[in-house]
């Protein structure tokens, strides 16, 4: 299992939950479209080419056992 951490702008948000949603993401156990969401200031110094017009994400493994 995996975590996936996008950053969207808010009003983009619950279009972007939605789809990926749909995609499969967010499934655990019986539930589907599971998410957290928090708002929050990025900040950033444009290069040449604007960061912004990069997709902003990363993933991370999660330990999904049960423990004994």
């Amino acid at each position: 299992m995996d975590c996936l951490v996008i950053y969207v702008p808010t009003d983009a948000a619950p279009a972007v939950r939605q789809a990926i949603g749909e995609a499969g993401a967010g499934r655990l156990g019986n539930y589907s479209h599971c998410s957290f969401s928090l708002d929050g200031t990025g900040r950033f110094t444009p290069l040449s080419v604007h960061p912004y017009e990069t997709p902003a994400f990363m993933t991370y493994p999660v330990d999904a056992s049960r423990p004994d």
